[in-house]
C-alpha cells in the first residue's frame, strides 16, 4: 500500500474493520443512552442521526489532527474569528458533532 495521503497513514494504521467496529456500537449504545434522559426541548440530541463510517474516520481525522496542532482553547478550532480560524477543522465535522461522538463513543 503506498502511503501519501494523511488519510493514506490513518488507514495504514486503523483497519475499515476496526472503524465498522466504532458505527456498530456507536449508534445502539447512544440510542440506549438517549432513550434514558430526559431532554430538554430545545436539546440538540433531539436531532442525533446514527453516525456513518465516514464521520467516524473524519472524527479519528479530527482528533489526530488537534493532537498535532494545539491550540489553547479547544473552541478556537471552530473559531470564525480570522486570527483564529483554521477552516480544515469546520469543513470536516462541525464542534457539536465532535463533543457527541466524544460524548457518546463506548469506550471501555
Amino acid at each position: 500500500m503506498e502511503v501519501t495521503t494523511p488519510m493514506d497513514y490513518l488507514r495504514f494504521t486503523v483497519t475499515e474493520e476496526m472503524v465498522l467496529s466504532m458505527v456498530m456500537e456507536t449508534n445502539p449504545y447512544t440510542t440506549q443512552t438517549l432513550e434514558h434522559r430526559e431532554l430538554s426541548p430545545n436539546s440538540r440530541f433531539h436531532r442525533w442521526a446514527e453516525v456513518t463510517l465516514e464521520e467516524i474516520w473524519a472524527f479519528l481525522g479530527l482528533i489526530i489532527s488537534v493532537g498535532l496542532i494545539v491550540i489553547d482553547y479547544f473552541e478556537d478550532y471552530w473559531s470564525v474569528n480570522a486570527m483564529h480560524k483554521l477552516p480544515f477543522y469546520t469543513a470536516v465535522m462541525n464542534k457539536d458533532t465532535l463533543y457527541d461522538s466524544v460524548l457518546f463513543a463506548p469506550l471501555q
